[in-house]
């Protein structure tokens, strides 16, 4: 990323490439395309704590590839410190940071053009998606985005998982803080 930081792309079924490679068959003068650009491109972005490796990202990817337009691909951006993606910067994934996502839009814009490209957010990545479509208003160069269980008040959150409540205490915080 532009500040030093470091994000990991996982993608599905592989990374395409960003030119279409021509197959020739000299004997008969004919030539293919053997692999050519992708039609669309769907940015996943996972809660917080999660990354490629969960159940539901893996699903969503395979479906999406299978069942989503010809030539459809996946990239799964793994937040800042997740995924086994080394921490590079003091800067941790947040609610509110959308760079790391607009880096990517405009690389992958520029990489793949003509590519239709759209996201889908859970949770923490919801919230950052749904900030980033603020931010970019008209200019968004996503063509469909999708949000799923998003936060929009992450203080009223934060404050609700404080809470010594039964699940808080013997369930949500042990999984966060690894104690479980």
């Amino acid at each position: 990323m532009s500040d030093g930081g470091l994000v990991s792309l996982d993608w599905f079924p592989k990374r395409p490439s960003s030119e279409a490679v021509l197959s020739a068959d000299a004997s008969i003068g004919s030539y293919t395309i053997a692999e050519s650009i992708p039609t669309s491109i769907v940015i996943v972005l996972p809660a917080s704590m999660g990354s490629s490796s969960e159940y539901r990202i893996r699903t969503l990817a395979k479906s999406l590839s299978a069942n989503g337009p010809s030539g459809c691909h996946v990239v799964v951006l793994n937040h800042r410190g997740f995924a086994r993606t080394p921490m590079t910067t003091p800067r941790v994934p947040s609610f509110h940071y959308t760079s790391d996502l607009h880096e990517l839009v405009e690389r992958l814009s520029r990489e793949y053009p003509g590519t239709s490209l759209g996201a889908i957010g859970y949770s923490m990545g919801a919230n950052i998606l749904t900030k980033y479509l603020g931010e970019q208003g008209k200019e968004c160069k996503l063509s469909a985005a999708t949000t799923i269980c998003c936060p929009f008040d992450v203080t009223k959150l934060y404050n609700a998982i404080a809470q010594p409540t039964l699940f808080n205490t013997h369930v949500l915080q042990p999984a966060l803080t690894g104690a479980a």
